[in-house]
């Protein structure tokens, strides 16, 4: 993708995510912070106080990129107040893969950007181009650059595995706590990032021990430069994961998803996990 795209340009992030906060500052190009932390539905029930806040935002670049991470109803009314701008809308994985049980969640969003398309004449941008082959609207990719993360890099090493995890439904968490007891009975330190309180209290329970908890992105990559070995699984199979180029950048050992998009994309940069049930061994291999 030519650099041109990011030429006379605004960000607009919605949601605090690695491609946001990367991106940005990768083209060196203005950026807004307007996440809300809403999703549709609480969209609707704080909307007066969204208008005001969204009457509020000044652009001057002649393009405007707006995330994208599902709320249809956000990016709406973003569409709405830059209207005389060129408008690209930058989608998450999650708004344009169709996840098995996700059917209607990708339909509502399929709509979404079709209109937008044609109403508001935007372009999409996709993460890669299994995304883009399978999607049935033409659209641009852009794949998120690796982050700049020397200064976090430490020889001494606190942690053994670090699982690098959103928490989300593309995630087998049950798999992960499990990797986790198994290697702790061995001996080793395993740590689960991500905000637990979003998954069921079992699951919360079964992995207690495990979890970070929120933390804070400096604290992040301070762990993750920290750790040893660095793992990062999904379900899905057209996501190009962005976590382990985090881990490469600062020299860990990385398992992930095998995957078509992955592979290509990491090479031999990282370790391919081509079954769950392998999931401990890999890690023994790899910290062994």
């Amino acid at each position: 993708m030519s650099d041109d795209l990011f030429l006379d340009c605004t960000y607009i992030g919605i949601n605090k995510s690695p491609r946001s906060d990367t991106l940005p500052k990768f083209y060196n190009i203005e950026f807004i912070d307007f996440d809300l932390g809403v999703n549709v539905k609480t969209t609707i029930q704080n909307l007066l106080n969204i208008l005001p806040r969204l009457g509020k935002l000044q652009v001057s670049t002649k393009k405007v990129l707006i995330e994208y991470d599902g709320n249809f109803l956000l990016n709406l009314l973003l569409n709405l107040k830059f209207l005389t701008k060129d408008i690209y809308i930058d989608c998450h994985n999650s708004a344009v893969e169709n996840e098995k049980g996700k059917s209607l969640r990708y339909y509502l969003n399929l709509t979404y950007l079709f209109c937008s398309k044609i109403i508001f004449r935007s372009k999409i941008i996709v993460h890669n181009h299994y995304i883009m082959d399978s999607y049935p609207l033409d659209s641009i990719v852009v794949i998120t650059p690796y982050p700049e993360l020397s200064r976090y890099r430490s020889e001494e090493k606190i942690n053994d595995i670090l699982f690098s995890c959103s928490l989300n439904s593309d995630e087998p968490i049950e798999t992960i706590i499990f990797a986790c007891r198994e290697l702790e009975k061995k001996g080793y330190k395993a740590q689960i990032t991500g905000d637990f309180k979003k998954l069921p209290e079992n699951i919360q329970e079964m992995g207690a021990p495990f979890f970070s908890g929120y933390i804070t992105n400096d604290s992040y990559f301070e762990l993750l430069g920290r750790s040893k070995v660095m793992i990062c699984l999904t379900n899905r199979t057209k996501t190009l994961l962005y976590s382990p180029r985090e881990g490469i950048s600062l020299g860990l050992k990385v398992i992930i998803t095998s995957s078509q998009v992955n592979r290509d994309f990491f090479g031999e940069k990282a370790i391919y996990l081509h079954s769950e049930e392998n999931l401990v061994q890999e890690i023994l291999n790899a910290i062994e």
